[in-house]
Protein backbone atom coordinates (compact mmCIF):
# COMPACT_ATOMS: atom_id res chain seq x y z
CA UNK A 1 0.00 0.00 0.00
CA UNK A 2 0.99 3.58 -0.78
CA UNK A 3 0.63 6.52 0.76
CA UNK A 4 -0.35 9.20 -1.72
CA UNK A 5 0.56 13.32 -0.34
CA UNK A 6 -1.79 15.98 -1.92
CA UNK A 7 -1.90 19.57 -1.09
CA UNK A 8 -0.91 23.31 -2.55
CA UNK A 9 2.22 24.33 -3.77
CA UNK A 10 5.05 24.91 -0.30
CA UNK A 11 2.75 23.19 1.61
CA UNK A 12 5.40 20.90 2.58
CA UNK A 13 4.25 17.20 1.22
CA UNK A 14 7.88 16.84 0.55
CA UNK A 15 9.35 17.64 3.56
CA UNK A 16 6.51 16.13 5.45
CA UNK A 17 6.90 12.83 3.21
CA UNK A 18 10.50 12.13 3.75
CA UNK A 19 9.84 12.52 7.40
CA UNK A 20 6.55 10.06 7.39
CA UNK A 21 8.27 7.26 4.95
CA UNK A 22 11.27 7.13 7.65
CA UNK A 23 8.33 6.63 10.13
CA UNK A 24 6.70 3.89 8.41
CA UNK A 25 9.89 2.41 6.86
CA UNK A 26 8.64 2.82 3.35
CA UNK A 27 10.32 4.73 0.25
CA UNK A 28 9.96 8.19 -0.43
CA UNK A 29 9.08 9.33 -3.96
CA UNK A 30 8.86 12.97 -4.70
CA UNK A 31 7.32 13.23 -7.97
CA UNK A 32 8.69 16.14 -9.10
CA UNK A 33 11.88 14.26 -9.33
CA UNK A 34 10.33 11.81 -11.43
CA UNK A 35 9.79 14.55 -14.00
CA UNK A 36 12.94 15.59 -13.58
CA UNK A 37 14.47 11.77 -14.54
CA UNK A 38 12.08 11.35 -17.15
CA UNK A 39 12.48 14.53 -19.09
CA UNK A 40 15.85 14.37 -19.26
CA UNK A 41 16.06 10.76 -20.67
CA UNK A 42 13.49 12.30 -23.27
CA UNK A 43 15.55 15.19 -23.82
CA UNK A 44 18.79 14.14 -22.59
CA UNK A 45 19.39 16.34 -20.06
CA UNK A 46 18.39 17.59 -16.87
CA UNK A 47 16.69 20.40 -16.22
CA UNK A 48 14.67 21.75 -12.93
CA UNK A 49 10.59 20.17 -12.76
CA UNK A 50 9.94 24.05 -13.06
CA UNK A 51 12.01 24.48 -15.67
CA UNK A 52 10.03 21.56 -17.69
CA UNK A 53 7.07 23.72 -16.80
CA UNK A 54 8.10 27.15 -18.27
CA UNK A 55 10.26 26.15 -20.97
CA UNK A 56 7.92 23.80 -22.22
CA UNK A 57 4.00 24.87 -20.99
CA UNK A 58 1.53 23.61 -18.65
CA UNK A 59 0.24 21.24 -21.01
CA UNK A 60 3.46 19.47 -21.74
CA UNK A 61 4.41 19.32 -17.99
CA UNK A 62 1.27 17.93 -17.29
CA UNK A 63 1.30 14.87 -19.67
CA UNK A 64 4.95 14.34 -18.64
CA UNK A 65 3.46 14.28 -15.06
CA UNK A 66 0.84 11.93 -16.14
CA UNK A 67 3.65 9.54 -16.96
CA UNK A 68 5.38 10.00 -13.97
CA UNK A 69 2.47 9.18 -12.47
CA UNK A 70 1.71 5.71 -14.20
CA UNK A 71 5.39 4.43 -13.51
CA UNK A 72 3.91 4.75 -9.86
CA UNK A 73 1.42 1.71 -10.35
CA UNK A 74 4.36 -0.62 -10.36
CA UNK A 75 5.53 0.40 -7.03
CA UNK A 76 3.94 -0.26 -3.47
CA UNK A 77 5.19 0.38 0.29
CA UNK A 78 6.35 4.03 -1.14
CA UNK A 79 5.17 7.60 0.22
CA UNK A 80 4.61 9.46 -2.96
CA UNK A 81 4.81 13.45 -2.68
CA UNK A 82 2.78 14.65 -6.16
CA UNK A 83 2.92 18.48 -7.23
CA UNK A 84 0.32 20.99 -6.02
CA UNK A 85 -1.21 20.77 -9.75
CA UNK A 86 -1.52 16.86 -10.07
CA UNK A 87 -4.99 16.56 -9.55
CA UNK A 88 -5.78 19.28 -12.40
CA UNK A 89 -5.94 16.69 -15.32
CA UNK A 90 -9.16 14.09 -14.34
CA UNK A 91 -7.12 11.26 -15.77
CA UNK A 92 -3.95 12.37 -13.03
CA UNK A 93 -6.68 12.27 -10.42
CA UNK A 94 -8.34 8.80 -10.99
CA UNK A 95 -4.89 7.66 -11.26
CA UNK A 96 -3.84 8.93 -8.15
CA UNK A 97 -6.43 7.96 -6.44
CA UNK A 98 -5.71 4.19 -7.53
CA UNK A 99 -1.88 4.32 -5.99
CA UNK A 100 -3.50 4.04 -2.09
CA UNK A 101 -4.26 6.04 0.42
CA UNK A 102 -4.41 10.11 -0.61
CA UNK A 103 -3.41 12.56 2.25
CA UNK A 104 -4.53 16.12 1.64
CA UNK A 105 -1.82 18.73 3.80
CA UNK A 106 -4.44 21.76 4.23
CA UNK A 107 -2.68 24.98 4.92
CA UNK A 108 -4.31 28.52 5.36
CA UNK A 109 -4.34 30.25 2.08
CA UNK A 110 -2.37 33.41 3.82
CA UNK A 111 0.49 31.08 4.86
CA UNK A 112 0.57 29.48 1.54
CA UNK A 113 0.81 32.68 -0.31
CA UNK A 114 3.74 33.95 2.13
CA UNK A 115 5.11 30.74 1.67
CA UNK A 116 4.65 30.48 -2.33
CA UNK A 117 6.13 34.53 -2.80
CA UNK A 118 9.10 34.18 -0.74
CA UNK A 119 10.54 31.30 -3.63
CA UNK A 120 10.31 33.53 -6.41
CA UNK A 121 8.66 31.35 -8.56
CA UNK A 122 8.03 32.81 -12.01
CA UNK A 123 4.42 31.74 -11.82
CA UNK A 124 3.88 33.91 -8.45
CA UNK A 125 5.59 36.71 -10.10
CA UNK A 126 4.54 40.14 -10.50
CA UNK A 127 1.55 42.86 -10.07
CA UNK A 128 -1.00 40.18 -10.47
CA UNK A 129 0.73 37.04 -8.82
CA UNK A 130 -2.18 37.50 -5.86
CA UNK A 131 -4.80 37.49 -8.77
CA UNK A 132 -2.81 34.13 -10.13
CA UNK A 133 -3.23 32.54 -6.59
CA UNK A 134 -6.33 32.92 -5.45
CA UNK A 135 -7.62 31.65 -8.83
CA UNK A 136 -5.36 28.61 -8.46
CA UNK A 137 -6.20 28.35 -4.84
CA UNK A 138 -9.85 28.44 -5.53
CA UNK A 139 -9.60 25.82 -8.57
CA UNK A 140 -7.43 23.20 -6.58
CA UNK A 141 -8.71 23.50 -3.24
CA UNK A 142 -11.79 21.25 -4.06
CA UNK A 143 -10.09 19.10 -6.08
CA UNK A 144 -7.84 18.05 -2.79
CA UNK A 145 -11.17 17.87 -0.73
CA UNK A 146 -12.59 15.41 -3.30
CA UNK A 147 -9.72 13.36 -3.36
CA UNK A 148 -8.42 12.75 -0.08
CA UNK A 149 -8.93 10.01 1.84
CA UNK A 150 -7.17 11.62 5.17
CA UNK A 151 -7.18 15.64 5.93
CA UNK A 152 -4.71 16.81 7.94
CA UNK A 153 -4.60 20.12 8.92
CA UNK A 154 -0.83 21.48 8.63
CA UNK A 155 -1.24 25.40 10.03
CA UNK A 156 1.00 26.17 13.40
CA UNK A 157 2.58 22.71 13.45
CA UNK A 158 6.19 21.57 12.58
CA UNK A 159 6.59 19.31 9.57
CA UNK A 160 6.94 16.17 12.40
CA UNK A 161 3.97 16.83 13.45
CA UNK A 162 2.04 16.58 10.66
CA UNK A 163 3.90 13.38 9.82
CA UNK A 164 3.10 11.82 13.47
CA UNK A 165 -0.78 12.69 12.46
CA UNK A 166 -0.50 10.96 9.26
CA UNK A 167 1.34 7.53 10.32
CA UNK A 168 -1.26 7.62 13.39
CA UNK A 169 -4.05 6.85 10.52
CA UNK A 170 -1.83 3.74 9.75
Amino acid sequence: MNIVLIGFKAVGKSTVGSLLARLQKMEFIDLDMVIEQLYQREHGRKIPFQEIYSRHGENYFRELEFTALESMKERDNCVIAVGGGSLSLLKSRELIRSLGTVVYIKEEKSVLFDRITQLKTSLFSGADAPDRFEKLFKERSPLYEQAADVTVVAHGRSAQQIADEIAAHF
